[in-house]
């Protein structure tokens, strides 16, 4: 799991699409009526994920905190501040997790963030899901350059980027949190040069829609 922490800068980013499907997955923009949904995952997970999510320690959270944090999101992503999105099942519309688009300090960067539910790990959903995400921000032209952070200790996140041909670029020391063990940070890169003959360019395009529901079209 990625911490995925994004900038602080509120200057706007080109649109990131509001749905971007794969044959498994569904990554789309929250809804307040998520909630519900969001609340069960993180009443399950919250321990779990404690361990390497500093946001999990606000967990768990009243609905109605949840309900204005998902607002709060949604009013981010369509202002093109900041993209964090909800992960789905394809077929059952359940949630599996979270992940998006978070800009960094550097300009043209776009970093992934994720995390999933203990059930739905082992499947290569997560994979399934940076991938498509990654082909939508340099395919797109949202982005040069796609990272993935993490910690070298957390096996299951740092194999995301490892199997789908992420350049391991540097591994840094972060302040140490005051919940936290861990202060190591890795940093994984993707961008057009480095994608051709890694397992990511093997994965088929994801349809994306706006938030009205029509396709985006990819760029010649």
């Amino acid at each position: 799991m990625s911490s995925g922490a994004p900038s602080l800068s509120a200057a706007a980013h080109p649109a990131v699409p509001h749905r971007i499907a794969t044959a498994r997955v569904v990554v789309r923009a929250y809804d307040v009526s998520d909630a519900e949904a969001l609340d069960l995952v993180m009443l399950e997970n919250h321990e779990r994920l404690r361990e390497w999510m500093p946001w999990a320690w606000d967990e768990p959270q009243t609905l109605d905190t949840r309900r204005n944090l998902l607002t709060y999101f949604r009013r981010r992503l369509d202002a093109g501040e900041d993209f964090t999105m909800g992960m789905f099942d394809a077929n059952s519309g359940a949630l599996l997790g979270g992940t998006g688009l978070h800009p960094r300090d550097a300009p043209d960067t776009l970093e992934i963030g994720y995390w999933l539910a203990a059930d739905a790990e082992g499947k290569g959903l997560m994979r399934e899901a940076v991938a498509a995400l990654t082909q939508v921000a340099l395919g797109f032209g949202l982005a040069s350059r796609v990272e993935i952070r993490c910690d070298p200790a957390n096996v299951r996140s740092r194999s995301v980027p490892q199997v789908l041909g992420f350049e391991h670029e540097r591994v840094f020391t972060e302040p140490l949190e005051s919940h936290l063990a861990q202060v190591e940070t890795e940093v994984w890169a993707m961008d057009d040069a480095r994608m051709s003959g890694t397992r990511l360019a093997s994965y088929p395009r994801p349809f994306s829609a706006d938030a009205a529901g029509t396709g985006i079209s990819w760029n010649p």
